[in-house]
């Protein structure tokens, strides 16, 4: 009885030893950010100044905008960086105006700034950014002598921004497409190589 208890005994710590050998070749030991923050092994990281286009989904004028409203594009085509993919074709891009001037007013020129917090891709995965419409001058605000230099190579047809000249207004339609940049880089999970 006692050698079939120190069989069963060595037998078991035996088992014990070799699955906990296996496991841990199995160990993945996460990447770490600059900040030293712990990312899943998974993950991608689009540093800042990555640019991509995007598609207003509604028009936003800075005769009506006010600081608050809600602004929302879509991603014409996949969002990637280097082979991987952030976010897929059809995600949307949300975020919010910052700054609405109206124009008109003492000759006042119309003056619109918009700032994107997240990406919604079709899967629901939500993928924080920091981000804004690319501009000439690199503030981000959409006004006369910067407009053009903002909108994305148009595609022929597409609706584009322009100066209204009877107010001063800055309009943006909807589906005109637009050059974004990320003014701070932005995490996700990898969805796939390609």
């Amino acid at each position: 009885m006692k050698n079939i208890i120190s069989l069963i005994s060595a037998v078991l710590l035996l088992q014990t030893a070799c699955c906990a050998q296996e496991n841990a070749y199995q160990v993945q030991y996460p990447k770490q950010d600059k900040a030293g923050m712990k990312l899943p092994a998974d993950t991608i990281t689009a540093p800042a100044g990555t640019i991509f286009s995007a598609v207003l989904i509604n028009t936003v004028s800075s005769k009506t905008a006010k600081a608050g409203d809600a602004v929302s594009m879509y991603l014409p085509s996949d969002l990637c960086c280097g082979r991987y993919f952030i976010a897929n074709e059809g995600s949307r891009l949300n975020g919010a105006v910052i700054q609405a001037v109206k124009g008109g007013y003492k000759n006042r020129q119309g003056q619109l700034q918009i700032k994107f917090n997240n990406i919604i891709t079709p899967y629901g995965q939500i993928i924080p950014v920091s981000a804004g419409i690319k501009t000439l001058d690199g503030t981000g605000i959409l006004k006369e002598g910067n407009i053009e230099e903002a909108s994305a190579e148009y595609i022929k047809n597409a609706p584009h921004a322009d100066l209204n000249d009877t107010d001063s207004n800055i309009k943006l339609p909807k589906n005109a497409y637009f050059n974004i940049v990320l003014d701070q880089p932005a995490t996700a999970a990898s969805i796939a190589e390609y």
